[in-house]
């Protein structure tokens, strides 16, 4: 019955294609693997059983390849005599961090391959960020008019030093505000002479923020009690909520070759909050497309910069030396585009003392 259910015979019609898909799905029950279903020497879908029920997924091959066509249409362009398609590697050496518990850092100024980027804008002033910054990971040839797909993510770390292995966010750094100060409760404007090059068009949505140390900061405690921004949508001076409160971490180390760049926002910091990657927004906002002010509570030594940047895949690793796999077109609905132009960099979620060294790398490709 499976061999039945994977070499179907010909059926053109999309009744036809849809009764392939239930057949197969009758013979996938309690198979967990994703299965495809060939219908007239073409692929057409997948099935995917449960593992300890009888119910059974199925899902029509044009829901999951976008901008492909079909299966078939992307593994054409993949084997083409030119084929389109790119695989690249990274490795970072984060090996310098002190207690601290359960925290989050940006990989930005690591060495590694690419070595660690830099911070070289003015104080409060959007600064874009493109694959030709140094420090981001390459992405090859610009594709356009096509468009290009993340299909592969993997990674594996180092026995770490304490905890266990840290967790990656591979993400497209596309603007930055650099060199900013605690302000004391005084609102401080953020220059916007140049605008974010990517995921600020209308229908797309926007840019997450993440609030990152870039010098030594002082002892004194302090929140974030206001960041305004123009939302995904285009609306401007949309306010971060602050019911919850939103604090900044005191001490934090300044970001070093061995050393991440701290992530300094602490949600709920009053109720023993802990490390949270990105600033909360608004509700109905999925991001920004620019920062137009930001306001502290209290003065505090050390500078800061604002990250605006969009997550492109997240890859846990659960045991050292054991690498993480995933499969973005068949395992998930996922395929997630990396623009020309992206600068791609990674953050770490880390234990107590962590330090670590990773390697990874991921698979494109466009159509």
């Amino acid at each position: 019955m499976m061999a039945e259910a994977l070499t179907l015979r010909d059926v053109r019609s999309d009744r036809g294609v849809e009764r392939a898909l239930r057949r197969a799905a009758r013979s996938a029950r309690r198979i967990p693997a994703p299965l495809a279903v060939i219908s007239g020497g073409r692929h057409v879908g997948w099935v995917h059983g449960c593992r300890c029920c009888d119910r059974v997924d199925y899902t029509r091959e044009r829901r999951h390849l976008a901008p492909f066509t079909t299966f078939d249409d992307f593994i054409a362009e993949i084997t083409a005599a030119s084929p389109k398609v790119l695989s690249q590697v990274f490795s970072k050496a984060m090996t310098s961090q002190a207690a601290g518990g359960s925290l989050w850092y940006d990989l930005w100024p690591v060495k590694g391959d690419p070595e660690g980027g830099g911070y070289a804008g003015a104080a409060y002033t959007a600064v874009q960020i493109s694959q030709a910054t140094a420090g981001g990971i390459p992405i090859g040839v610009n594709v356009s008019t096509d468009t290009r797909h993340l299909t592969h993510a993997w990674a594996v770390a180092s026995q770490p030093s304490g905890g266990g292995p840290p967790a990656l966010v591979l993400y497209d750094r596309v603007l930055t505000y650099e060199a900013c100060s605690f302000n004391a409760s005084v609102n401080q404007s953020m220059t916007n002479s140049v605008a974010a090059q990517r995921w600020i068009s209308a229908g797309e949505p926007g840019l997450l923020v993440s609030l990152t140390g870039q010098t030594l900061l002082g002892g004194t405690s302090s929140n974030l009690t206001q960041m305004r921004y123009t939302d995904n949508d285009g609306n401007a001076t949309q306010s971060m909520p602050t019911t919850t409160t939103v604090g900044i971490q005191q001490d934090a180390a300044a970001p070093t070759s061995a050393l991440g760049a701290r992530v300094l926002s602490i949600v709920d910091a009053g109720g023993g909050g802990r490390s949270t990657l990105f600033l909360p927004l608004a509700n109905g906002d999925t991001g920004v497309r620019l920062i137009n002010d930001f306001t502290t509570s209290a003065a505090n030594t050390g500078t800061m910069c604002f990250v605006c940047c969009r997550p492109t895949a997240i890859i846990p690793l659960e045991t050292a030396g054991v690498p993480a796999d995933l499969d973005f077109v068949r395992q998930m609905v996922s395929l997630n585009r990396i623009y020309d132009g992206a600068c791609l960099s990674l953050f770490a979620h880390t234990a107590d003392n962590n330090n670590f060294y990773i390697q990874g790398g991921f698979d494109a490709a466009w159509g």
